[in-house]
Order: structure tokens, then C-alpha cells, then sequence
């Protein structure tokens, strides 16, 4: 689910406490993964033993680069690196912690989780994840998609921040101790249903419907089905954001989209008399308008001057929700998990909250081979920009070659097309 929170920024360092770290293991192995919030009962690891010799090569100058399916990855994660026996940092964004309780917020510093603004240069976090590729007592996890888009068979385009921080580092290595690398490893998740999860998925269908003013029709074609509700959804939150459009067929459902997106943007511009019509693509222009309420909702004597920025915020979240579909996801193949994550995110988007797994799930995770950033660097001789861009498509395209793997391999229910029942 795309979501932000706005509440004035602070860091929240991490106080890892390796014995906690053991014992919180075991914790989640044993009764958090399988339990009702994650329902995993199983990950297994591929083509791990390829990075014992690099692991031993760079000690814990590693940086694992993982995709973002599902709201399970980092305890997914922490189940992958118990097994490996690598004990890990995590980058995660400040909202994660503003939302928890106390007790939530010591465990995930313990465990060696900080904070990040991801709507800044947040210089205190890129110095903690700095400090810690370099000093490699601990690796460091992170989640370059940024977000979770229920899209497990495809990337979403990588940020560059984790790039630029472990070449940052990887220039401050060098010259405390020439020769020293560090290593990216490139990790590919994916998760999928253990038993045939059709019911279920058409029961919350249904629900989602019924929200949009319709009813399920199981004799439809499924995509087409689906695309109609969706369409019915999006009609129903521009509305309620006093804006307008003209209903569109199934098979136009990515003008309609593009139509929603670009009324609400427009009018937010005008509204926040922010003209960036001519800066970029819609996506390019929401984000600069979120930048721009960010900086005044963290501040308080700006949010005063601006009580409007609350409906701003808001708009511009279903902008970015809108625009962060992408309807051939779904229609190249149609399995049941893939029709599954579609149904979730519409779910958790139109509802604002997060929804529960709804049934029992395995994961495997494949490990591409590690790239060597202390070699790059040296070829790239000071030609930073190339670098960073060359660097963040490799890693993107080694993850996606993983899960494609993953995908061939993939004999469970989840992978199966998708029908009504």
C-alpha cells in the first residue's frame, strides 16, 4: 500500500543487541512468520552456496538489494539471514516506526532497523548506512523498489539511494583499507500460495464491489471482470474528490487511469499554485507536488499557514495510487497469485490499511551472483553518474532474472491461471 506519513521528521537510530538479535530469530522462524500475520510456512533458499566464498572474501561488506512484494519481506529477510548465519542492518522509512507502539519500536532497533525520510536527502540515515558497509560488523538490507506494489513476478524501477550510498562507501573503504571491497548480492523474492486460494480471492472481489456500488459477475472473463470493478473504484474516489470523469470500457482502462491521474495532479497545481505542468510525466509531477506538501506538513509554522495541506495530501496519495497500476501486469499472465496481489492492492488501497494474508504461503529466495563494487569503481574511474545509473539497472535486472527463474520453477497452485469457482 502507498502511503505516507507526514508527522514531523526524526531519526531513529538503530541499537543492535546481538543476543536479542538471536533470540528475536528464533521468534519469528518458529511463530511469527507462520502465524495469522504473515501465514509463511516455509523459505527456502536457492543458489546460496555460491556466496559462502564471497561472504568470507568481503566479511560483512555486503549490501543485499532485495524486490518488495509483500508487507512479509523483512521478516522474509531476517528468516533468510538467520540461515545464512549474516546478521544485517535494515534502512526502513520513519513512518514504519511513528506507527508503533513502544515496545514495536525498541524491538526494531534492537534488531538493527533505522529510520529514512524518503522524501529527502536524509543525511543522517545515508551516514548510518555508510558507517555500517564500511565498518562491516553488519551487512545492510535494503528495499530499492521503495515500496510494496504487489507486483512478485516484476520490479518496479529502483531508486538510486542505495546505489549511491554503497559507492559512498565503497570510496571511503578504499582508502582506509586499499583493496577492500564491498559486494552487492542481489536477492530475488517470491512468494506463493500453497493451496488454491480462488475462493478467497473472489470472496474479497466481491466485498470490493459491493464497495463500488456493483456486484461480482463469475461469468465474466476475470481480468475483464476485474478491470470493470477497478474502473467502478477509480470513478468512485475521483467523485469524492469533486472531480470528474466520463466512465470508460474495460479495454480502456489505462486512459481512464491516466485521465484520474492528470485531473487530480491539475488541480492540485492550481490549487497549491504549483505549475509543473511542463516538468515532467504525471508521475515526475506528483512527486514534486508530495515533496512540496511534505516540506510544509513537517513544518509546523508552514502547516499552520496551510490547512489545507491535509486534502492535499491526501489527492495527491490517490494520484500516486492510480498511477501505480499497471493493468498488463495482470493481463501477460493471469495466475492465481498474480490476480491475487491485484485484488490486495485494490484492496488495501481503496480501504487505507493493510490486509491480512488470506491464506498459507511459501517463499524462495535466489541469490544472483555479487557484484564486486570495489572492481566498478576502478573501471569507472571517477565517472560517478554512469556508474550509479549502470550499477542500479544491474542490480534491477539481476533481480528480476531471479525471480524469472523462480517463476519456471514454481509448481504451486498460485502459479496456475486463475478462474472463478
Amino acid at each position: 500500500m502507498n502511503e505516507f506519513t507526514d508527522l514531523p521528521y526524526r531519526y531513529y537510530p538503530p541499537k543492535p543487541q546481538k543476543a536479542w538479535m538471536w533470540l528475536l530469530w528464533q521468534f519469528n522462524r518458529f511463530l511469527y512468520l507462520p502465524g495469522k500475520v504473515h501465514r509463511i510456512n516455509s523459505v527456502s533458499l536457492i543458489n546460496e552456496e555460491q556466496l559462502s566464498g564471497w561472504l568470507t572474501r568481503g566479511g560483512s561488506h555486503i549490501l543485499f538489494l532485495c524486490n518488495h512484494p509483500t508487507h512479509s519481506d523483512p521478516q522474509i529477510m531476517e528468516e533468510m539471514q538467520r540461515q545464512l548465519g549474516v546478521i544485517s542492518m535494515f534502512m526502513a522509512a520513519y513512518d514504519l516506526f511513528e506507527r508503533r507502539s513502544k515496545l514495536d519500536v525498541w524491538v526494531l532497533k534492537v534488531m538493527g532497523v533505522f529510520s529514512v525520510d524518503r522524501e529527502i536527502l536524509d543525511s543522517k540515515a545515508i551516514q548510518q548506512g555508510v558507517k555500517t558497509l564500511v565498518d562491516g560488523e553488519y551487512a545492510m538490507t535494503i528495499f530499492p523498489e521503495g515500496e510494496v506494489y504487489h507486483q512478485n513476478d516484476r520490479v518496479v524501477p529502483f531508486q538510486e539511494g542505495a546505489i549511491y550510498m554503497a559507492l559512498t562507501a565503497q570510496k571511503k573503504l578504499a582508502k582506509l583499507h586499499p583493496g577492500h571491497s564491498i559486494y552487492i548480492v542481489p536477492v530475488s523474492i517470491k512468494v506463493s500460495h500453497d493451496y488454491d486460494q480462488r475462493p478467497a480471492i473472489s470472496a474479497l472481489l466481491a466485498e470490493l464491489a459491493a464497495g463500488a456500488g456493483t456486484t461480482l459477475d463469475k461469468e465474466r472473463e476475470p481480468v475483464a471482470e476485474l478491470e470493470r470493478i477497478a474502473s467502478a473504484l477509480v470513478l468512485r474516489e475521483v467523485k469524492k474528490a469533486g472531480l470528474d470523469i466520463a466512465p470508460a470500457g474495460t479495454d480502456e482502462l489505462e486512459a481512464q487511469l491516466k485521465i484520474a491521474a492528470g485531473l487530480i495532479i491539475a488541480a492540485l497545481e492550481k490549487s497549491m499554485d504549483f505549475n509543473l505542468e511542463n516538468s515532467g510525466d504525471l508521475m515526475t509531477r506528483v512527486l514534486h507536488i508530495r515533496r512540496r506538501i511534505h516540506q510544509i506538513r513537517t513544518d509546523p509554522d508552514k502547516a499552520a499557514g496551510f490547512p489545507e495541506a491535509v486534502k492535499w495530501a491526501d489527492q495527491a496519495m490517490l494520484a500516486l495510487r492510480i498511477l501505480s497500476y499497471n493493468p498488463d501486469y495482470l493481463r501477460d499472465r493471469p495466475s492465481v497469485d498474480r490476480f491475487g496481489e491485484c485484488v490486495e492492492k485494490l484492496f488495501e488501497d481503496f480501504h487505507s490499511g493493510v490486509l491480512s494474508p488470506y491464506g498459507n504461503r511459501k517463499v524462495t529466495v535466489y541469490f544472483s551472483t555479487p557484484i564486486n563494487l570495489l572492481d566498478k569503481l576502478n573501471n569507472f574511474q571517477g565517472k560517478s553518474r554512469e556508474l550509479l545509473k549502470e550499477l542500479t539497472e544491474e542490480s534491477e535486472l539481476a533481480i528480476q532474472g531471479g525471480i524469472d527463474k523462480l517463476n519456471n520453477m514454481n509448481s504451486s497452485p498460485g502459479g496456475e491461471l486463475f478462474c472463478f469457482k
